[in-house]
């Protein structure tokens, strides 16, 4: 997706959390409280055919994003690209990234 699209994209509803194949994220220009830039956040799903499924802007409150990864996860599954737009993407070859609610810290779990 490019930079443009992610913008686009509708605020996800307060309390969902949803399982997503992408994270994107675009430092805003705006600072948290902590003095750090707030970050947009949004995932994004596919289904088997590379078609889009799901796509949400999940946070743009957090400055920080914590991952956590369980369980016979590995490392080895986490991939973070920086894209030629300012953008960066986090996202897995085997698994689903599990968001939570967005808060000062945005909590990912590599499920």
């Amino acid at each position: 997706m490019t930079r443009k699209e992610l913008e686009q994209l509708p605020n996800e509803k307060w309390g969902v959390m949803p399982i997503v194949d992408s994270i994107y994220v675009i430092a805003d220009r705006s600072k948290h409280d902590s003095g750090y830039k707030h970050l947009n956040i949004y995932g994004i799903s596919y289904d088997e055919h590379g078609k889009i499924t799901y796509a949400k802007k999940l946070s743009s409150c957090s400055d920080v994003i914590d991952i956590k990864v369980v369980d016979n996860t590995s490392y080895e599954n986490l991939h973070i690209d920086y894209l030629e737009c300012n953008v960066m993407h986090i996202f897995t070859r085997n698994n689903k990234i599990k968001c939570d609610l967005p808060l000062s810290s945005f909590r990912i779990t590599i499920v």
